[in-house]
């Protein structure tokens, strides 16, 4: 049968001088690692067991005969005959399948190393357009990743800059929810860490919205709560926290975002609403954003020629 060798510069393996065209036989029984003339059958393998240098070593054309052990990676034989060397481009064709740049790939137009993937930059890829190393998932720039377009590493969701995330788009780490900016959370949209709930600031929270920590009920700016307050402060004075729920909001309240950048989003019923809000005190509003009413009708009629 056709197979590779590997072999050093001088025409050596193992101190076993070859030469082109003659046929050699092992005496004796043959031994994967340890006795018989060794070879891969598939040539992508080629480069697992020698380096990467080209000025060092010889790729050698076989046919193998008489007693054929074949292990994962590479066979044995007991005679062997090199039919030829290789020529340069010939071991770069034979070490990709398919118009690879990197070395022992199965996928397509890898700039990596021995990835089934296809446009990867990484190494070890199964996805597809991955920087980073050893990525099942695809468009991963970190590595270990699950999920996609990840930049950070060993995710299992989609869009994480943090590293061990299980959800979605976290810029924290160890999240199993999504959105989130702190770390170990399995709610959502939390800033602080640890939290079972969502939308919180504070720290392991099981309820949702808390500035505070380890409350299980929701809206809590204090710390070990089981309830749920009645009322809440908007604007700095006492508000029905049913009668905020119920409010309609702007849209800018949900950007998450610094308030610079609703410059450009803010619209004349997003103002209406900011206005109708529970409370509505401009001061506080001013002190908080930065910005007036003035400042926002200004923006809206600006922007709104764009």
């Amino acid at each position: 049968m056709k197979g590779y060798k590997n072999l050093n510069a001088d025409m050596t393996c193992r101190g076993f001088k070859f030469e082109v065209g003659k046929k050699y036989t092992h005496a004796g029984s043959i031994n994967m690692c340890s006795a018989g003339f060794h070879f891969h059958v598939n040539p992508a393998d080629l480069f697992l067991f020698y380096p990467l240098d080209l000025t060092q070593i010889k790729v050698a054309e076989v046919e193998c005969e008489g007693e054929i052990l074949h292990g994962k990676t590479k066979s044995v034989c007991s005679e062997i005959t090199v039919i030829r060397i290789l020529t340069t481009d010939e071991i770069k064709t034979l070490g990709n399948c398919s118009k690879n740049y990197g070395w022992a790939n199965s996928g397509e137009r890898n700039a990596g190393r021995r990835n089934a993937g296809d446009f990867n930059a990484g190494d070890f890829n199964e996805g597809i357009s991955n920087a980073g190393h050893s990525n099942a998932g695809h468009f991963n720039a970190g590595h270990s990743n699950e999920g996609d377009f990840n930049a950070g590493n060993s995710n299992e969701g989609h869009f994480n800059a943090g590293h061990s995330n299980e959800g979605d788009f976290n810029a924290g780490n160890s999240n199993e929810g999504h959105s989130n900016a702190g770390n170990f959370n399995e709610g959502e949209f939390n800033a602080g860490h640890s939290n079972e709930g969502h939308s919180n600031a504070g720290n392991f929270n099981a309820g949702h919205f808390n500035a505070g920590d380890f409350n299980a009920g929701n809206f809590n700016a204090g710390y070990f709560n089981t309830i749920t307050p009645c009322t809440i402060n908007v604007f700095n004075k006492k508000c029905l926290l049913s009668v905020w729920q119920s409010a309609k909001k702007p849209k800018f309240i949900f950007f998450n975002k610094k308030w610079s950048e609703i410059e450009s989003k803010i619209t004349k019923q997003d103002i209406e609403l900011l206005i109708k809000l529970p409370n509505f005190d401009e001061d506080v509003f001013c002190e908080i954003s930065g910005y007036d009413l003035d400042d926002l009708k200004r923006f809206e009629i600006l922007y709104r020629k764009f």
